[in-house]
């Protein structure tokens, strides 16, 4: 709701929601391209209760009963399988009047994720060699994930921040994830085809991403500049992998995939990203951002090279 940075002359500002809520919505999104931000003014509210089940469906079945769950109040993320086109929706919804009392499983969630599942499904693609043999061991691992999850991850009144993970500086194995959102009106027409990509590219190159990929219901955002739920209600897929010179080659492919399907990235986290899938997501927002910039900083002394190709 408010900040204090440097500018490019030095002096230190201060702008704040109730002030300048255009201003706000600039630096929002502004990567420090317009000041060095040193201090961020928050807002936050009482910590709630929150009741948390997780359901196994088809692509299908996904899409049918979407709008029963947010008419009931759910906030809905979701697991992707792409190769058995399946997902895992996590429902979560507040309870104002209960008071948190459990933890103890977000705590074996978090270090299954950041620790456990990359580490097996790194150990399955270095050791086993034939390739039906590892795709099949991955879709065994991606069978028991979905189990664990629909079985063992159920609370009533746990709390909420429990959920967070904290990913080590220096992992011994890594989680990566690309971001990109869709408009919810087209989302489940893209989500199926996303799935057929993953297939037709594994056929063509031996490459499958060998961690579930993740998605999120997000409400319409306009309170940042580079919000990618600017037009509307999105979902997103966030394909995610332990790394390697194949998953990157697989995130150019999935890039192309997205932008030709009008999706929106977020500038620090979709890796490999061109000037042109910037225009053609972001349009005059890019051009409104990029004037404002050379206003505030004309001697460019807070724009690095990828912000230069992104944005010229």
């Amino acid at each position: 709701m408010g900040i204090r940075y440097v500018d490019a002359n030095g002096q230190i500002r201060e702008i704040t929601e109730a002030d300048d809520p255009q201003e706000m919505q600039l630096f929002r999104t502004s990567y420090g391209l317009f000041g060095l931000i040193f201090e961020v003014t928050l807002k936050v509210r009482p910590t709630q209760a929150l009741e948390v089940r997780h359901y196994g469906l088809s692509l299908d079945e996904f899409r049918k009963f979407l709008p029963v769950y947010k008419a009931r109040g759910h906030a809905v993320m979701y697991y992707i399988y792409p190769y058995a086109k399946r997902v895992v929706v996590e429902l979560r919804k507040q309870h104002p009047d209960k008071k948190p009392t459990s933890r103890l499983r977000w705590q074996y969630r978090n270090k299954f994720w950041k620790q456990y599942a990359p580490a097996v499904a790194t150990w399955i693609d270095t050791n086993i060699k034939n390739k039906k043999w590892r795709a099949a061991a991955h879709d065994a691992f991606f069978y028991v994930q979905r189990q664990l999850m629909v079985r063992l991850m159920r609370y009533n009144h746990s709390w909420p921040h429990a959920q967070i993970i904290t990913y080590p500086r220096q992992p011994k194995v890594f989680y990566l994830f690309s971001m990109w959102s869709f408009r919810e009106t087209d989302f489940f027409d893209i989500l199926e085809q996303y799935c057929d990509f993953c297939i037709a590219y594994e056929k063509g190159t031996g490459f499958r991403c060998n961690l579930p990929s993740v998605g999120y219901v997000i409400s319409r955002d306009c309170e940042a500049l580079f919000s990618y739920t600017w037009e509307g209600p999105g979902m997103s897929i966030d394909p995610a992998s332990t790394g390697g010179r194949e998953w990157e080659e697989f995130l150019h492919a999935y890039n192309d995939f997205c932008s030709e399907r009008g999706g929106t990235p977020l500038f620090n986290q979709t890796p490999f990203l061109t000037r042109e899938m910037a225009r053609r997501s972001f349009g005059t927002r890019l051009q409104k951002f990029a004037a404002a910039r050379a206003e505030r900083d004309p001697k460019d002394r807070f724009l690095d090279q990828h912000f230069r190709d992104l944005l010229s």
